[in-house]
């Protein structure tokens, strides 16, 4: 755990409204929702061990992976990288191979660098259902699957979108 707590809106009362029908841009609004701010930081301490597990077991299955090198990309897709020779790639780069075999005389595999394309970053948007019937494990379960998420997708574009009878971004 972080130690960083969020706050989220909690709406109140016995009964549901309906979401008052949407006209114009998606810029926040109000509603006349009655509801209170809840800090997250008393929540987000206690973590039951069987939820913990749950989680992990999550992770692990929908662990993104990174994206590849690839060396048949399309010209101009992804960033054009100096890598140690593979196997992979047979454009090489010359400057980085002369600067290393200048102190190696005597090449090894490694000691020769190619220039590959790297895809370096994605855009993934995450759809979470917070409706009425993701209560209790459903929704924490899928808390631990965004933040799983997230933290895979660190260093990408990444958006994560929450449902109900409505929609946040």
């Amino acid at each position: 755990m972080s130690g960083r707590a969020g706050s989220i809106l909690r709406a109140s009362g016995p009964g549901k409204r309906a979401a008052a029908p949407v006209t114009g841009s998606p810029a926040p609004a109000e509603t006349d929702e009655p509801a209170t701010l809840v800090s997250l930081g008393d929540e987000a301490v206690v973590v039951d061990p069987a939820v913990r597990a749950r989680a992990r077991q999550i992770a692990a299955r929908l662990a993104v992976r990174r994206p590849r090198r690839d060396v048949t990309a399309r010209r101009g897709s992804g960033a054009l990288v100096s890598l140690p020779y593979r196997g992979s790639s047979d454009e090489i780069d010359l400057d980085r191979t002369i600067e290393v075999l200048a102190e190696h005389p005597v090449p090894e595999d490694e000691d020769i660098f190619v220039r590959e394309r790297m895809r370096t970053q994605r855009s993934v948007v995450l759809l979470v259902d917070v409706s009425g019937s993701m209560k209790g494990e459903r929704i924490r379960t899928a808390a631990a699957v965004v933040g799983a998420l997230s933290a895979e997708l660190e260093h990408d574009a990444l958006g994560v979108i929450a449902f109900w009878s409505d929609a946040a971004i």
